[in-house]
């Protein structure tokens, strides 16, 4: 039976809610498709603000959270496509 899903994107001074969501069959299909979100935008996400991390919000028609995935750009990406850690984008603060 397929349930319906949301996709907010949230950082520290915007929630941007999705209300349309999606029809997935269960949560792992839900999380395939929020990766599936993250890799069509992200790099426009950060375009906007490299400095302010973003996170993919995925509820269920309830509005509970099931899952929090964070946003990261292609520019963060080294040659092998991981994570850089030497990359200023996505890092936080410390302090």
């Amino acid at each position: 039976m397929s349930a319906r899903y949301f996709f907010d994107l949230v950082s520290g001074e915007e929630v941007i809610r999705d209300g349309e969501g999606a029809e997935a069959g269960n949560l792992d299909q839900a999380l395939a498709e929020a990766r599936s979100v993250i890799a069509e935008m992200a790099d426009a996400v950060i375009e906007v603000d490299p400095d302010q991390p973003w996170t993919l919000i995925v509820r269920d028609e309830a509005g509970s959270v099931l899952g929090r995935l964070p946003i990261k750009g292609e520019m963060d990406r080294g040659p092998d496509g991981q994570q850089d850690p030497t990359s200023p984008h996505g890092r936080r603060a410390r302090g």
